[in-house]
Formats: structure tokens, C-alpha cells, sequence
């Protein structure tokens, strides 16, 4: 079992990865379990005593793991652009045909 996960969360999911996941990982013994948001939140979910504890991150903070101390993310280093989803993804399909044009 992993010391550490780091998971995207997104819409159609989200019910199933902050519940269903989230015990199954305690159940486990994950010790940390990350859920990052759409909007680059960090959701940390920490183990102890066979229950999580939860932090959660967001523009200026800086993210710190519980496992591995070193691992760091400073939130104000980090662009807005490089955590933000854009609006519409393309499929390969329209990305072939824009790049043609």
C-alpha cells in the first residue's frame, strides 16, 4: 500500500473519490491522502489513530506533507494558469484539425 496519494479530482467523481476512496484508503492505512480540486486546492487528509484528520490548502499557503516533511508546495510560487482547467479541453481529434489550420 502506498505512504502517499495525490488525486485529481474532478466533477463526475467527486462523490466517489471524497467518500468511497477516502475509506478505503483509511481503511488501508494510507497515510496521507491528497485530493486536489479543480481549483488547485489541496484537500490533506492525514492519518491518525485509524482516522484521517483533514487540512486543505489553497492560494498562499504552502502545502506541506505529513509523510514526507520535504515535500513541499508554496502556493504563491506557483501561476494561477499552471492549476487552473481550462474551460474546454479538446479531443486529439480537434487538436489534429487546429493544428492543420
Amino acid at each position: 500500500m502506498p505512504k502517499i496519494i495525490f488525486e485529481v479530482i474532478s466533477k463526475s467523481t467527486a462523490s466517489h473519490d471524497r467518500i468511497t476512496k477516502l475509506e478505503l484508503y483509511q481503511k488501508y492505512g494510507v497515510l496521507e491522502y491528497n485530493m486536489v480540486e479543480q481549483n488547485g486546492n489541496i484537500i490533506q487528509c492525514n492519518l491518525n489513530d485509524s482516522y484521517y484528520s483533514i487540512n486543505t490548502y489553497h492560494d498562499g499557503d504552502i502545502y506541506v506533507s505529513s509523510v514526507f516533511p520535504e515535500l513541499k508546495i508554496n502556493f504563491h510560487l506557483v501561476p494561477q494558469r499552471f492549476y487552473k482547467v481550462p474551460r474546454k479541453i479538446l479531443t486529439s481529434r480537434q487538436s489534429k484539425k487546429a493544428d492543420e489550420n
